[in-house]
Order: structure tokens, then C-alpha cells, then sequence
């Protein structure tokens, strides 16, 4: 799921339908998946409402001042310059206000309440997830953890400290890797917020997957990483990968790789035909066993085809590795 601070600018333009059928398909699944952020949308909706803008125009173009202000600012004059830079840049904030005011200016006790909601101070942990987006919009995603960590722990009260601590930890996970502290913070994320963290697929997902992780040190998701990062050969990688750790959510994500791999260039991807062929390619017949399970996955779960599920789960099932042999059987054994 992306990240709620990836989506402000689409969710403004959403209210005001300027978004892109793609933009909009994404800001859909997002808001499926996120209460606060659909509790924001109704907000800007109601707010825009009640103030009633219409789209008229401003009477000049402030443009080519601002632009020049902020063309003299950067090329670093610090001295006398710096203050005319400063002044023009405040004289130019000054107008826009000034002629803007117009087409904004309505009375606080005609908005509704919830719109009220949009446009009050943020938390002191709401503060924080804006300052730690900002960092990683420059992708200094250690400091933008480390923001929202500090937040959590020091107002613990504050009512946003639930998506403050889910995006500290999507962090540690996908970006930085930080799989022992991505692992505590879903914990704590599960226990502390249970509706939240069950709203969050991928918060889920994750949690299951760190905490079979763990058992070795994060040691299979390690191997993942660096098999993700092998641009020449990381088929064969993942593949290794599938091999020394069958059985594991880490092998069926690393299955899922090579059979997005093994369609790279497909005009129209399919998950079946990726997963028979990346089947084809291995060497390992223990990575086989794995491609064969998750295709009977996507025929169970996904298609609704049992009988082609129970085709794929009973040829994992002759698999020479135990691990997988025994995962395939209980399948077939739940059909039933």
C-alpha cells in the first residue's frame, strides 16, 4: 500500500476530480485499505462545500515575480541581495494573499463542523508524519523513522500515534531493511491499535513474515534482498533463494519474482503463464516444488479453480523436500 503522505497531493486533486483515471485507481485501493485517510477526504469534501469556491481567476500573474525572487535566492547572494531576495519574496506572498482573499474569505460559523476538522492545527505527531514525509520525499528514510519514533514515544496520547507508528514501520520494512525494528513496531501496532492494524493487509502480511523471519535472524530476508539486487542473474539468486529456505513466505515471495521475471516484456502478464514458466527454467527441483505450490494458489484462491489447485498442490506433494511435501499435503487435506 503506498504511504499517506505519497497521496496528499492526489487526494486534493481528487476533491476537485483532477486527477487521472491511474492516479485515481491508486487513491481508490489507498483508501480502502486507511480510515484516517478517508476521514480526511470526507473533511476536504465537506470543507470545500461549505466554502463554495468557485474557479475564477486571479486579475494579474504574480509568476514572474515569485520565479525572480526565488531565481535571486538561489543563486546564494547572501549579502545586501539577500535581504531585497527576503523582501521580495514577501512582497509577492503579501499580494497573492491580498488578491486571493476575495475569491477564499468566508465566515468560520457557516462551516460545518467536520470541515472545521480539515483546517485546524495539526498534533504534534501529525506535525511529525508531515516532517518525516518530507524527508522521505528526499529519501532520507532513517531520518523520517526516526522522526515519527521520537513522535510515538513522546505523545502517546495523541490520536494519530496509530498511523504515526504504521508508517514507521512500513519504513523500517521497505526501506530501510530495519527488519528487527520493522518486526517490534507491528507488534506493538497489533497489540496497542488491533483495528488499525487489521484494516492494513500488508501491515499483516509483514508481521507474519518477520516473525517467521526471526527464528534466524532475519537471515532469509537478507538473502532476498540481496537476490533482488543481483540485476544480471537474479533469477538464478532467487531460485537459490526458493531452495535454502522451501516452505517459507520468504520462498513464495522470491517465487513471485521469478515468475514476474520470467514475463518481463509481456504485453498482458499472467500470473499463471509466469509461474509455469519460471517452473521451466529452474534447475532446482526443490524450487519447482515451491513455483508449483503458489500456482496452486492462484488457481484456489484467485481463479476459484479448485480442480486445477488440486493438479499443481499433488505435484508438489512428490516433492523430494519434506518441508514443501508436507505444506502441499495439508492443502490438498483443507480441500477435502
Amino acid at each position: 500500500m503506498l504511504s499517506c503522505w505519497r497521496l496528499r497531493g492526489t487526494l486534493a486533486a481528487a476533491v476537485y476530480g483532477e486527477t487521472t483515471p491511474d492516479e485515481q485507481r491508486r487513491l481508490n485501493a489507498h483508501l480502502e485499505a486507511c480510515p484516517r485517510c478517508r476521514e480526511r477526504q470526507s473533511a476536504f469534501v465537506a470543507l470545500t462545500g461549505a466554502l463554495g469556491v468557485s474557479h475564477a481567476e486571479l486579475d494579474r500573474d504574480l509568476s514572474p515575480m515569485i520565479m525572480r525572487t526565488v531565481a535571486e535566492m538561489r543563486k546564494g547572494r547572501r549579502t545586501q541581495n539577500v535581504g531585497l531576495a527576503w523582501a521580495g519574496m514577501a512582497v509577492a506572498v503579501t499580494a497573492l494573499v491580498v488578491f486571493a482573499m476575495p475569491y477564499l474569505r468566508v465566515q468560520h460559523e457557516s462551516v460545518p463542523v467536520v470541515a472545521r476538522a480539515a483546517i485546524v492545527t495539526l498534533s504534534p505527531v501529525e506535525q511529525a508524519m508531515d516532517q518525516a514525509g518530507e524527508m522521505a520525499d528526499k529519501r532520507d528514510f532513517a531520518s523520517a523513522y526516526r522522526i515519527l519514533d521520537r513522535a510515538v514515544n513522546t505523545h502517546p496520547d495523541d490520536s494519530a500515534v496509530a498511523e504515526a507508528k504504521c508508517r514507521g514501520a512500513d519504513i523500517a520494512f521497505a526501506e530501510l531493511h530495519w527488519y528487527a525494528e520493522a518486526r517490534d513496531d507491528y507488534e506493538e501496532l497489533a497489540k496497542q491499535f488491533p483495528a488499525r492494524f487489521r484494516d492494513d493487509p500488508n501491515a499483516v502480511a509483514r508481521r507474519d513474515l518477520l516473525a517467521e523471519a526471526q527464528e534466524q535472524d532475519f537471515a532469509a530476508l537478507y538473502a532476498l534482498d540481496a537476490a533482488r539486487r543481483h540485476s544480471a542473474d537474479a533469477f538464478a539468486q532467487l531460485e537459490q533463494v526458493v531452495g535454502r529456505y522451501p516452505g517459507t513466505f520468504v520462498a513464495s515471495l522470491a517465487a513471485r519474482d521469478m515468475a514476474e521475471l520470467s514475463l518481463a516484456g509481456a504485453a498482458t502478464p499472467d500470473r499463471v503463464k509466469g509461474f509455469m514458466a519460471a517452473r521451466d527454467r529452474c534447475k532446482d527441483p526443490v524450487a519447482r516444488a515451491q513455483l508449483s505450490m503458489e500456482l496452486g494458489h492462484v488457481y484456489l484462491k484467485d481463479l476459484k479453480e479448485p480442480g486445477k489447485a488440486t493438479e499443481q498442490y499433488r505435484e508438489a506433494a512428490s516433492s523430494p523436500n519434506s518441508v514443501v511435501a508436507k505444506l502441499a499435503e495439508e492443502c490438498l487435506s483443507q480441500m477435502n
